[in-house]
């Protein structure tokens, strides 16, 4: 998505001692995440250098009047939660991906520039991007990989109305990763995979 901020870079956020003057010290992998998460949701220690703030804009989570949510999950399956940030109930508005490492937090994605474009988690750690345009919509699963890159794992588009009219693109139109299918395969697959697999509001803590 080209409006995406900060394309498929990775910006680093300069952690100094998690809002407490200490490092987390003996803790946990899984603690010295939640420490540095809490540390940049809070606002407390976290600053963003200027090259970083070219790479990636974030939101002031404290203050704003709109109210944001977040939630750790595991989305490279290396054991270690991820931070995720989301307007509240509405990715579309706003989604972000954090991965902290070496007492560091690097953005995996922060993106508030589409709301036809929008990035959220399914339950067993891999994200789905959604998006609408043109008549279309699209969604592909995908998964991080420790690096902070993606990869797909599965594909879904659908040609609802022709725009300009006079398209001669076939439509309706509906496909399942390469395989043309009918509307209620389509809508079957995207149930059984997206669908069935939404992270459950329970999990989003609010900022």
């Amino acid at each position: 998505m080209g409006s995406r901020h900060g394309g498929g870079l990775r910006g680093l956020l300069a952690l100094s001692g998690c809002g407490t003057g200490e490092q987390p010290g003996a803790a946990s992998p899984e603690q010295q995440v939640k420490a540095i998460c809490t540390g940049f949701l809070e606002g407390n220690g976290v600053q963003l250098d200027e090259e970083q703030a070219a790479m990636w804009w974030i939101p002031n989570f404290q203050g704003s009047e709109l109210r944001y949510e977040y939630t750790l999950l595991d989305l490279s399956g290396d054991g270690v939660p991820k931070l995720l940030v989301q307007l509240a109930e509405d990715p579309g508005g706003y989604n972000g991906v954090f991965h902290a490492e070496d007492g560091k937090l690097y953005c995996w994605n922060s993106d508030a520039a589409e709301m036809t474009c929008l990035d959220y988690p399914l339950d067993d750690g891999t994200m789905v991007r959604d998006y609408t345009f043109g008549g279309t919509r699209s969604y592909t699963i995908f998964r991080y990989t420790a690096a902070g890159e993606t990869e797909e794992l599965a594909s879904f588009f659908a040609r609802e109305e022709r725009i300009p009219e006079d398209s001669p693109e076939p439509c309706p139109y509906y496909r399942v990763g390469e395989t043309e299918v009918t509307r209620a395969e389509f809508e079957t697959a995207l149930q059984e995979q997206i669908g069935d697999h939404l992270l459950d509001r329970s999990a989003w803590n609010a900022i």
